[in-house]
């Protein structure tokens, strides 16, 4: 019968295997401690723009205790003096050290070669350091776009810019029977619309791919001349030596069952005449270049991550609109986020654009009704 003993995982073989797991804990403390000692090596060479020169600065931050490394250290190496002289056969000085050794010199190695990196604490870094992406970016997206353009008046913009299509054409007389304005179906939505999709990827400079999401530039008074212009001009302080911006309108369908492909001319004078809705939109173009696809923040390479710099990019622009100067435009800007992922399943369109939009207009405009109308009841009361 074999003897239990003689096993690996006996008790009397594990209770002999303590000291040896003492000194592997004792040994990868050395290792870390070493691997500090050459961070610190590094940091003295930028001592001078990082820490302006101060020695105690710079061991500070190499040997930081904000996460209460310290005591955990020390609760490890009471831990393993502990198990080395609670188990049998105890270890000489010498073998001691060789083994520290060994396994110190292993997690250095493995430390300084970055094997046990990631990204989840690198995020954890950055927040802890005040040192997201979305608010530098939101900060410039603002005094690039956003602010001239919500102080340029976009409401009354709009209501130029619709009123220029309504009065391109009058009644036209056909076949004995007037018909109304093309321009009489159109309506604006009047805010200026910031989309953010979950993966930092949009392309809305292409009109071609618009169509595609059913999101239009000219109207039928076009006539498809190229010399036709629907934007608006935002101009810019003078201080920035630069011109107006140029912002183009779009417009969409109110309702989805126009944008199938009329095969009849019944449809197609229906389609003609359904009532159609003027709107401006932006994609922060930074946002892509920063964390769009192939930039290292997919959810692979860093979980989370860009999902908590678009919420502070948004929650960074939201803030300097609730600056006094800038509150009265709060009400000109609607911040559409939405799972651009998921409108796409394998390769093909599932939502388009245009249904985004109009289902976050609609709810929009629901939600105004229904504060402007319950208001005057809140005032009496």
């Amino acid at each position: 019968m074999m003897d239990d003993s003689n096993s690996p995982l006996s008790p009397i073989n594990m209770h002999n295997g303590l000291p040896q797991l003492g000194t592997y804990i004792l040994g990868i403390i050395v290792g870390e401690l070493f691997h500090r000692v050459s961070l610190f090596i590094e940091e003295m060479n930028h001592i001078e723009p990082r820490h302006k020169k101060s020695v105690k600065k710079a061991t500070q931050a190499v040997f930081s205790n904000k996460h209460s490394q310290h005591g955990k250290v020390g609760g490890l190496l009471v831990l393993a003096a502990i198990i080395l002289y609670s188990g049998k056969g105890h270890l000489n000085l010498l073998e001691m050290v060789s083994r520290m050794s060994t396994i110190g010199v292993v997690w250095c190695c493995l430390r300084m070669s970055g094997a046990f990196e990631n990204s989840l604490e690198d995020m954890q870094i950055l927040e802890e350091s005040n040192a997201e992406l979305g608010p530098g970016l939101a900060a410039n997206y603002w005094f690039s776009f956003l602010k001239p353009a919500l102080t340029a008046d976009i409401r009354q913009k709009m209501e130029e810019s619709l009123g220029s299509v309504q009065n391109q054409q009058v009644h036209i007389e056909t076949d004995g029977t007037w018909k109304p304005q093309v321009g009489a179906n159109y309506r604006n939505f009047k805010k200026i619309i910031i989309l953010f999709p979950d993966d930092c990827h949009l392309k809305i400079r292409d009109e071609r791919i618009l169509k595609e999401e059913n999101i239009f530039k000219c109207t039928e008074m076009c006539d498809g001349t190229s010399e036709c212009s629907h934007y608006l001009e935002f101009p810019l302080e003078a201080v920035q030596k630069r011109a107006p911006i140029k912002q183009n309108v779009y417009w969409i369908y109110e309702s989805s069952e126009y944008e199938k492909e009329a095969d009849t001319p019944v449809k197609k004078e229906k389609k003609k005449n359904a009532n159609k809705i003027y709107i401006i939109f932006d994609f922060p173009q930074l946002i892509q270049s920063a964390m769009g696809p192939d930039r290292g923040w997919d959810e692979d390479d860093r979980p989370g991550a860009r999902k908590k710099n678009i919420h502070s990019f948004k929650k960074t622009l939201r803030s300097l609109l609730n600056c006094n100067d800038y509150k009265q435009y709060d009400k000109d800007v609607l911040f559409l986020s939405f799972p651009n992922r998921e409108r796409q399943e394998s390769g093909e369109q599932r939502k388009l654009l245009s249904a985004v939009f109009r289902e976050r207009i609609l709810e929009e405009e629901t939600r105004e009704r229904v504060y402007s109308s319950s208001s005057p009841e809140e005032e009496e009361a």
